[in-house]
């Protein structure tokens, strides 16, 4: 499960770095990613934690000011960490459910420093539930390659019980990793895909492939 969870983490700096090239301002905020890329993914904190060592590859950072390239060495993940441990200045990252898998929300920059000296983040850890694989199917649409994901958990949903995968090329594999199975087949003969779309939106506007 974990090598499915560093494919979502990859794909996000993937389209960091394509970003970058059309507008080096520009950047993806990574709670909204995992939430995109994680339907059904709990929007409130149910647990925090502070102060825990979190592995730097497991977490989706920012893109805004990248620390990989400027001239800091390991030394500088040290002052960070031991400033966290001490309630100063501490990240801030959003668990998805049991997945080893985080979203920054504050100290989402440092994230590529820590990966160019592969060395453990420590932070704060805001925990949000994600539905029991049994609550939720994955749906085909006939004779259409769309995607969907129902939750028969209303916990996770107000109405909208149903909805369209943007990125089931990493969602799916990682569903039925967790143990989801396969729905009924949907007839949505107008539907269309939301890649496009949920790309666009995270990206400011911007349009990449």
């Amino acid at each position: 499960m974990r090598s499915l969870c560093l494919d979502i983490v990859n794909y996000k700096y993937e389209l960091d770095i394509k970003l970058k090239e059309k507008d080096p301002n520009a950047s993806i905020n990574p709670i909204e990613y995992g939430e995109a890329v994680m339907p059904f993914w709990h929007s409130e904190i149910c647990h925090r934690q502070q102060a825990v060592k979190v592995n730097c590859f497991e977490v989706v950072g920012g893109n805004f000011n990248d620390h990989s390239g400027q001239n800091q060495s390991i030394e500088q993940c040290n002052i960070l960490n031991n400033s966290a441990s001490k309630s100063i200045g501490q990240p801030s990252y959003h668990k998805v459910g049991q997945f080893p898998l985080y979203m920054a929300g504050e100290g989402k920059n440092r994230v590529s420093l820590f990966r160019k000296y592969s060395v453990d983040i420590v932070a704060d850890i805001k925990h949000r539930k994600y539905p029991d694989a049994d609550s939720l199917l994955i749906h085909k649409a006939l004779l259409r390659d769309l995607y969907y994901v129902s939750c028969s958990d209303k916990r996770f949903f107000e109405s909208e019980h149903i909805k369209k995968l943007a990125f089931p090329e990493l969602t799916i594999p990682l569903l039925e990793k967790y143990g989801v199975k396969r729905g009924c087949v949907l007839i949505r003969p107008f539907a269309l895909s939301i890649k496009k779309k949920t790309l666009a939106k995270l990206c400011n506007g911007l349009l990449i492939k």
